[in-house]
């Protein structure tokens, strides 16, 4: 099996007074270049209700009904998943777009050793938010790894 994302900082925040600031509950996610790559060439397929299963999931953990925008935003119509925004204030993982431009207009054999492409946190303020994008992220990730097959990992 090949090396394709990993999560990193996704852990409670150390507090000694039981109390938790702003934006303490972020994590980032870590993207394989190969991968990122293979998804840019697979484009959205028509018909998916991949953005209906997360809101199901995202429903399961709020109490409130959620936005009316998509949790979920993707690459030029591609299945590259470039944004998940969950209910808070601009609460969501983000992308960078040097590393995703980086990979876009390389070939495979182009990219380096320990190259990744990061999604980011902003204003991840509770667990709650936080397990929110991991629920959508792993919802994402199983859906891509089942257009990708077997093979590819």
């Amino acid at each position: 099996m090949k090396f394709w994302y990993s999560i990193e900082g996704f852990c409670p925040p150390w507090v000694e007074d039981g109390r938790t600031s702003m934006s303490q509950w972020g994590f980032s996610i870590r993207l394989c270049p190969h991968f990122v790559h293979r998804c840019l060439q697979i484009k959205m397929p028509e018909g998916c209700r991949f953005q209906e299963l997360a809101e199901k999931k995202l429903d399961l953990i709020w109490d409130v009904p959620l936005f009316n925008n998509h949790p979920l935003r993707f690459y030029n119509e591609t299945v590259l998943l470039t944004n998940i925004t969950v209910p808070g204030n601009a609460c969501g993982l983000d992308m960078d777009w040097n590393h995703l431009h980086a990979v876009e207009f390389k070939a495979p054999e182009e990219f380096h050793q320990y190259q990744v492409v990061s999604m980011n946190p902003h204003n991840v303020d509770c667990r709650q938010q936080q397990y929110s994008l991991l629920v959508c992220f792993m919802v994402w990730a199983h859906f891509v790894r089942g257009l990708l097959g077997e093979d590819w990992f």
